[in-house]
């Protein structure tokens, strides 16, 4: 989907958290009804990202959101809660500039809760549960 010419890509963080949540709210997934993503999450989550507590990717064309991520910030690590995107591959760049993101706040790893295709084309892995509380205390 990126082809010369194209306008660039424009990437801002917690610039519209809210918005982020609610589009992932309406990203169709497979074997899947619905989402479990409601208004009371929305406004709760919102209010965390307020405080500091959660994190919003979002990426642009010009005035366009084609693709998000969000998640809940913590000392160690970054907790990721869903993604979404309008135009193929946006998703994945989304998830890049996270990392990115991630990196310069000198975060080392993050909880993806579920290994999706896109995670685990980055490396993504499930880890016991033990070996994740080890990580969590370190």
């Amino acid at each position: 989907w990126i082809k010369k010419n194209q306008p660039e890509i424009k990437v801002t963080v917690n610039e519209c958290f809210s918005e982020v949540m609610k589009e992932c709210q309406k990203q169709k997934r497979k074997d899947q009804k619905g989402s479990w993503i409601n208004k009371e999450m929305i406004e709760a989550y919102s209010d965390l990202q307020k405080k500091g507590g959660a994190l919003s990717v979002e990426c642009w064309i010009s005035d366009e959101l084609i693709s998000g991520i969000y998640g809940v910030m913590s000392k160690k690590y970054f907790s990721c809660e869903s993604m979404f995107f309008k135009k193929p591959n946006a998703s994945k760049y989304a998830f890049i500039q996270l990392v990115e993101h991630l990196k310069k706040q000198k975060m080392t790893w993050m909880d993806l809760q579920m290994v999706t295709d896109v995670s685990e084309s980055f490396g993504a892995k499930y880890i016991s549960r033990s070996k994740f509380l080890d990580r969590m205390s370190r």
